[in-house]
């Protein structure tokens, strides 16, 4: 059975979007999950693993300066984060409180180590300097060779239309669609096509 198209407009794609926001870490137990605009103070999560949340604090936002060029901001995010952060960088470097794990962005900035979520929380905050409504989305990144990995992206309203930033992965391309599979799965359908499908849960 082929998955059903349940947005196609930039204003029904939002709505959904809209639909799935969360204020903070607090309020879930996973990943799979959409934030809206990110302020100092908010706390996202990076992971769970063996029981414990992997927690990122934004302590600061004074990060980005004046980038007028979408290709300039993504170039100094990659540089940013020439390193991976993984679990381990959180579990020896955050400050573990009962089964939380919270490291302050600007650790991460400072030790140059970051990944999908970092990258995205930088890109973010450009978008909103910007005025542009914007979203961090965890989900999945589903290969097609069949392996599923927690991922971290943006969807962010351009030019009229929503588009999809990888950062990490160094792809960004229109979202034409968002369908639902049979399972319940929701799924970016983008104008270019990559070797993976983006989806939230």
């Amino acid at each position: 059975m082929t998955d059903i198209v349940i947005a196609n407009t930039p204003e029904k794609i939002e709505q959904l979007l809209e639909g799935r926001v969360v204020k903070s870490a607090d309020e879930i137990n996973g990943p799979m999950v959409v934030y809206g605009n990110v302020n100092v103070g908010d706390s996202l999560i990076k992971g769970v693993t063996g029981g414990e949340r992997y927690i990122l604090h934004i302590d600061s936002d004074q990060i980005i300066g004046r980038f007028q060029d979408t290709k300039k901001i993504l170039r100094y995010i990659k540089e940013l984060f020439p390193e991976n952060a993984g679990d381990s960088f959180y579990s020896k470097h955050g400050v573990h409180e009962n089964n939380d794990v919270r490291l302050p962005l600007t650790k991460l900035l400072e030790a140059k180590v970051g990944d999908c979520l970092e990258m995205s929380v930088i890109f973010q905050f450009y978008a909103q300097a910007k005025g542009q409504k914007s979203y961090i989305v965890s989900g999945y990144v589903n290969e097609d060779a069949g392996f599923s990995t927690l991922h971290t992206f943006n969807v962010i309203r351009k030019d009229g239309q929503y588009v999809l930033f990888d950062i990490a992965g160094g792809f960004f391309s229109p979202i034409l669609a968002i369908t639902k599979s049979q399972k319940g799965t929701l799924s970016f359908v983008t104008r270019d096509k990559c070797d993976a499908t983006y989806s939230l849960n």
